[in-house]
């Protein structure tokens, strides 16, 4: 990695302490002896080559489910926090989805995020569909985060994990989250990138976009796909997000993955490329 490199990654890791200190100190009293709380937050992440891609590209899911970094939920978080270690948090959250795990641990799965995305990815990048384990190198400059770095409670309930959690801590957690992490602006300014394509219908951009500028530039329906273009701005940047569905609903509208990698590709290149 060369020097201008290594800047722009410690400007991007910057960004995402000052806001993860943001958070902490917003839920710090939300501990108590014996109360369940959430899974901690998973942040936005990018590999090394990322800042070599010819274009930096980012995929946004909607929450990670069970997103237990060390073992010990979300006492992992308030454990780093107490230390002022927050760059250790980022480590434990870099290296719990590691890129081998990502390439080859959902290949193949209708409906998985990571396979679509996948596919997606070589699409835009190579013009064509092809096996998602061809291309790790490329697969490795994918830029990925969710719009929830807290998990729903329609997740945590498939975990059979809300009957637990004290829902009143749940509640100011998430309205942290929402307010220090769970915004476009804080990856636009840690990562800068030129596109983002966000798999789930379940925010809005009001909120998401909160902070910056932004206009609807396309709306289609592409077959069965629903489509949405925007182009987010801020100062003098800005970057083309297309918000689309969840590959877990391709099923329910019979699309399979290469349609939906070929239909979102098709899409990038006519708005951003």
């Amino acid at each position: 990695m060369n020097e201008n490199q290594d800047d722009k990654r410690n400007a991007a890791l910057t960004k995402l302490l000052v806001a993860l200190k943001a958070f902490g100190d917003s839920v710090t009293d939300c501990r108590a002896d014996n109360a369940v709380l959430p899974w901690p937050p998973m942040l936005p992440y990018v590999h090394p080559a990322y800042w070599n891609g010819e274009r930096r590209l980012f995929y946004i899911g909607r929450d990670t489910f069970g997103w237990d970094l060390g073992g010990g939920g979300f006492s992992d978080f308030f454990d780093k926090y107490d230390q002022g270690d927050f760059a250790g948090y980022l480590t434990m959250n870099a290296t719990a989805l590691p890129l081998e795990k990502r390439v080859a641990g959902w290949a193949g799965w209708t409906g998985s995020f990571w396979h679509v995305m996948n596919l997606l990815h070589l699409r835009i990048r190579l013009g064509k569909i092809v096996d998602e384990m061809s291309s790790p190198e490329i697969l490795a400059e994918m830029g990925y985060g969710n719009l929830n770095s807290i998990e729903l409670p329609e997740s945590l309930q498939n975990e059979k994990c809300w009957d637990s959690i004290d829902t009143d801590k749940y509640w100011r957690i998430k309205a942290a989250s929402q307010k220090h992490l769970d915004r476009y602006e804080l990856l636009f300014d840690a990562f800068a990138p030129d596109v983002s394509i966000i798999a789930s219908w379940s925010g809005s951009e009001g909120d998401y976009f909160k902070g910056m500028e932004y206009e609807k530039i396309g709306d289609e329906t592409r077959g069965k796909l629903k489509v949405a273009v925007y182009r987010v701005s801020k100062e003098s940047r800005s970057s083309v997000v297309v918000w689309t569905y969840h590959p877990s609903y391709l099923p329910r509208i019979k699309v399979g993955n290469a349609e939906f990698a070929e239909t979102i590709a098709s899409v990038v290149e006519r708005h951003a490329l």
